[in-house]
């Protein structure tokens, strides 16, 4: 580094999960989800890859808002390697909805009361 200004550019944080996610970048995309293959879960562990990293890999990426949000009925699911691999259904698009309806936050139903000015004249 010639310039003190100079910083090496920040690498995400290695885990294991991150490992795992990066191994199969055509199936898992953070920054633009698609739905996942039903099934998958067992494909990753077919593969060799531990049922905890497994579960904790597809809890994470699958209760994104992002992910949440992609699951729209009739949507194209994807396999390992980015495949389709089934739609997404009527079922599994409600039961996302209202996954994504928990995740955001909920606007009161009570009215405000009335702003009153203190100085009225």
């Amino acid at each position: 580094m010639d310039d003190l200004n100079d910083k090496p550019e920040a690498q995400p944080k290695r885990t294991p999960e991150r490992e795992l996610i990066e191994l199969y970048p055509n199936c898992f995309n953070l920054k633009k989800p698609r739905p996942l293959k039903v099934g998958i879960r067992q494909d990753l562990l077919a593969a060799g890859h531990a049922s905890k990293l497994v579960n904790s890999v597809m809890y994470g990426y699958c209760q994104r808002i992002a992910y949440l949000k992609a699951m729209r009925i009739g949507t194209a699911r994807i396999d390992l390697q980015g495949q389709p691999a089934g739609e997404v259904t009527e079922a599994a698009a409600i039961i996302a909805r209202d996954e994504l309806a928990l995740l955001r936050p909920v606007k009161s139903s009570k009215p405000k009361p009335p702003h009153r000015n203190p100085h009225p004249f």
